[in-house]
């Protein structure tokens, strides 16, 4: 894990690319998005990292798919980092295609919301 929160660090040097008025909000994402993955169990997989010129950092998983192999796409695990003051994030997964919104209340500074951890046991 310590390799990928080093990958996170570096998404700093990216901060050229965001708009003036959201370099703030940029570098609070990612130091969310390195505190998330700090609380993960070590047997979960990195994820794909994506973030938007407006400041946000995206995490995206792949599940398995239930016979263990066949297409992913529409099986997935979705966490945004806002970059906000207090720390909210949000998650969704989507299975068969449909999306299932994270049913808790996600903060950085609590524990990893329940269903999260089951969808991305399922990595």
């Amino acid at each position: 894990m310590n390799n990928f929160i080093k990958k996170l660090e570096t998404l700093k040097k990216q901060i050229c690319n965001i708009d003036e008025l959201h370099k703030e909000t940029f570098l609070n994402a990612v130091d969310q998005s390195i505190n998330f993955t700090k609380k993960l169990p070590e047997f979960i997989s990195h994820p794909d990292v994506q973030y938007t010129l407006d400041g946000e950092v995206f995490f995206f998983w792949d599940k398995k798919p239930p016979l263990g192999f066949g297409d992913t796409s529409n099986n997935k695990v979705f966490v945004a980092f806002y970059g906000t003051d207090i720390g909210e994030y949000g998650y969704t997964y989507k299975d068969n295609g449909e999306f299932i919104p994270g049913k808790e209340y996600a903060r950085i500074d609590s524990p990893i919301p329940i269903d999260l951890l089951k969808e991305l046991e399922l990595i």
